[in-house]
């Protein structure tokens, strides 16, 4: 295999806009996609492997969510089969069809991210996280736990928004033990979330506040990553389900979405070129870490 790209480099792989959650903040919503336009499940494979075979060192499944993808599993074992264990996979979501994806496809993914964006299930219903009676964080107390006994590494993201920036996580996080909390500052994407921007917007004070006030859980272990606007742009490769690269481009009224060729007809080199990716701004943001489940570990057969 020849790789064409730094094997450092991780992609956002979008499968779908579709989603069981309404997150009034949410910029992955693909307003633009009409049915024709979503990629076919063969071109899915195709489009990994073209990113395995240029040598991207990691495939984030993202969306909407992506557990509600039925070849998300194979894909994944796509992946590690054709790396020969050397691609990472990871995901984020929000728990929707997790339990049932952990029981069938653990041993093919790395890392899992679970979207938390509070301990206060009352919060994750005004943000659009959960529905009145329906608990939010103690399933995702619940699935982390899941996915660790099954050898799968676990993360926790959390939008940091004017609905939770005074709230202090400490507890939950703690007791859900990710290696890694990344936090973002809310994203305002004209188009995207245009509604949320009055309401959940927070200045970037306010997110450090935030940060700083869990600066204790550092001492007991757990990677903390601050991300704020900026930190955001241009640092992340992302790939929509209609197969084109997309990114952040900044505006008057805070960001817009620019998309690149279909990657399958440019090829992913000459896709990769036409981004406003930034290696370093990736690499200042703490992008590379350790990505497999387990250092040394023999690649699946």
């Amino acid at each position: 295999m020849k790789s064409t790209v730094d094997p450092g480099l991780s992609v956002n792989f979008h499968l779908t806009e579709a989603c069981n959650a309404c997150c009034s903040y949410c910029f992955a919503t693909f307003p633009h996609l009409g049915r024709r336009n979503r990629l076919s499940p063969a071109d899915r494979e195709a489009l990994i492997d073209a990113m395995v075979d240029a040598g991207v060192g990691k495939i984030n499944f993202a969306g909407g969510e992506p557990t509600l993808m039925r070849d998300l599993g194979p894909l994944c074992k796509r992946i590690k089969k054709r790396s020969r264990g050397r691609c990472a996979v990871s995901l984020v979501t929000n728990g929707a069809r997790l339990g049932p994806l952990l029981e069938d496809w653990a041993e093919w993914i790395d890392w899992v991210a679970l979207s938390v964006d509070s301990g206060d299930d009352g919060t994750n219903v005004a943000l659009g996280r959960t529905r009145a009676g329906r608990p939010y964080a103690p399933v995702m107390l619940e699935l982390g736990a899941a996915a660790k006994r099954r050898g799968v590494r676990l993360k926790c993201n959390t939008v940091v928004s004017r609905l939770n920036v005074g709230e202090d996580m400490s507890d939950f996080v703690s007791e859900l033990a990710p290696e890694r909390w990344k936090l973002f500052q809310m994203l305002p994407v004209a188009g995207e979330n245009d509604s949320a921007v009055r309401d959940l917007s927070i200045s970037e004070t306010d997110f450090r506040a935030f940060v700083e006030r869990h600066r204790a859980l550092r001492e007991a272990g757990v990677v903390i990553v601050p991300e704020d606007n900026d930190a955001m742009t241009d640092s992340y490769l992302m790939i929509g389900p209609d197969g084109r690269f997309f990114w952040h481009v900044p505006h008057a009224s805070g960001r817009t979405l620019d998309y690149g060729p279909p990657i399958l007809k440019a090829g992913f080199s000459e896709a990769l070129r036409q981004t406003g990716f930034s290696q370093e701004k990736f690499h200042a943001r703490g992008g590379a870490y350790d990505w497999l489940r387990q250092t040394g570990e023999a690649p699946h057969a």
